[in-house]
């Protein structure tokens, strides 16, 4: 469990890979990632979701991005950033 109280299950982001590629247009992920303060969770975390997202683009999946969510992200957007 997150400090949020939220699960992590790497095999819902796949899941929802799969489901959203019907639509046939390119998949951008944001925002992934996880509270976690004493930082016990994050390498499974990062691990097991860049595997769920690895399995999907093998598969097909049409993902043109993907952005783990981190302390700075607000720091980007703020900046500009485009995908």
């Amino acid at each position: 469990m997150t400090d949020m109280g939220y699960s992590v299950y790497a095999e819902g982001l796949y899941r929802a890979l799969k489901r959203f590629d019907k639509l046939k247009i390119p998949i951008i992920v944001t925002e992934n990632g996880l509270a976690d303060s004493k930082d016990a969770l994050r390498d499974t975390f990062i691990k097991r979701y860049t595997y769920a997202l690895s399995k999907a683009i093998e598969e097909g999946v049409n993902v043109k991005s993907y952005y783990f969510w981190s302390l700075m992200d607000n720091f980007e957007w703020i900046k500009g950033k485009r995908i």
